[in-house]
């Protein structure tokens, strides 16, 4: 929901809040009708504006996203045919134990299956392989990818 949705919605409590006095005689209701559009009204704003700092927040990891793992993960799936059942989703995060901060980032360190490791590595042979994203970046498609599955990836 955006922020435009937000502000209307407050300005049609507002509006009933407003009018909900005309609409009654008994002090008492009105007087707690008054305080449960109030308080909605607050909620909705601060949830817009939460919202909308979370998205904001997650610019970059998002960017992130789809510059390294939208090949294999588009719209939180997995196209590698064995590991199709590893993709993004909250149930198959939470199946894999993968749905915490702090599982998910140590994934991305050090790989695992066909899961590359994002950070600098040896290879058998000696050749170093550099670090495709430092540890802040980790952290912001960590953010970008946990954010997205627990809105279902819509």
């Amino acid at each position: 929901m955006t922020l435009k949705f937000f502000a209307l919605l407050s300005i049609c409590l507002h509006f009933l809040n407003f009018s909900s006095s005309y609409a009654t005689n008994n002090r008492i209701f009105t007087k707690n009708l008054k305080k449960l559009l109030n308080t909605a009204a607050i909620i909705t704003i601060s949830s817009a504006s939460l919202a909308e700092a979370t998205l904001a927040a997650n610019d970059d990891g998002a960017r992130l996203f789809e510059q390294y793992c939208i090949g294999c993960h588009l719209g939180g799936g997995n196209v590698i045919g064995y590991a199709r059942n590893k993709t993004l989703k909250l149930e198959a995060l939470r199946k894999g134990g993968f749905d915490s901060k702090e599982a998910m980032t140590d994934l991305l360190k050090k790989g695992a299956g066909a899961m590359p490791k994002y950070t600098e590595y040896t290879k058998s042979n000696g050749d170093v392989v550099p670090a495709k994203l430092n540890d802040r970046e980790i952290e912001e498609v960590v953010d970008y990818v946990l954010l997205r599955a627990s809105q279902a990836w819509k």
